[in-house]
């Protein structure tokens, strides 16, 4: 029995938790023997694995990294002697917007007075302590509110930064999370 050690190598642009599923069509008398098994990436965003035989190899991600949509793609690869056979999968970001909602304490959509709920303005902040985002409340049918551009999951705060006109600033961080179900 002569044993010879093949490698097949998965480029990933993203670190995390991706999942790949190796499924193996082999030809037999019977037809086709189907093996799978499942590999994580390493630190450096690679996969390598041994003992593959040369032949064709089906590989799927079964999992993507935290933040990312699922490559749902099948590729398939050939797996050669002597040689490292790559295949890239490309996650895409999962982006998230909030809608902020401006109301009277009191009275919720309608003002008092002559004040206006049109106008106050708020920074979005990330986790990293940056504004990300600056949003103004303006009219929406009876609704008075702000949509964020779209942002990576993850944690945030809102900070208001000016407040509508007959209204007193309230500069308290509001957390907030976009994340993804």
């Amino acid at each position: 029995f002569f044993s010879m050690t093949y490698y097949f190598n998965l480029l990933s642009n993203k670190k995390g938790s991706t999942l790949l599923s190796l499924i193996c069509l082999k030809s037999t008398w019977f037809g086709f023997i189907k093996t799978f098994c499942s590999l994580s990436i390493i630190a450096d965003g690679t996969i390598k694995t041994k003992g593959l035989l040369p032949g064709n190899y089906q590989v799927k991600e079964i999992k993507a990294p935290n933040g990312y949509l699922l490559d749902k793609t099948v590729k398939t690869v050939t797996v050669r002697s002597n040689e490292t056979t790559t295949v890239t999968f490309t996650n895409i970001a999962v982006l998230g917007q909030f809608v902020l909602f401006k109301q009277d304490a009191q009275t919720g959509n309608i003002a008092q007075g002559d004040a206006s709920l049109v106008g106050a303005e708020f920074d979005i902040i990330n986790s990293a302590g940056t504004v990300v985002d600056k949003v103004v409340i303006a009219p929406d049918g009876s609704e008075f509110k702000a949509t964020s551009k779209p942002l990576p999951l993850g944690n945030y705060k809102r900070v208001e930064t000016k407040a509508p006109l007959g209204y007193v600033l309230d500069p308290t961080p509001v957390p907030m999370e976009l994340k993804y179900e």
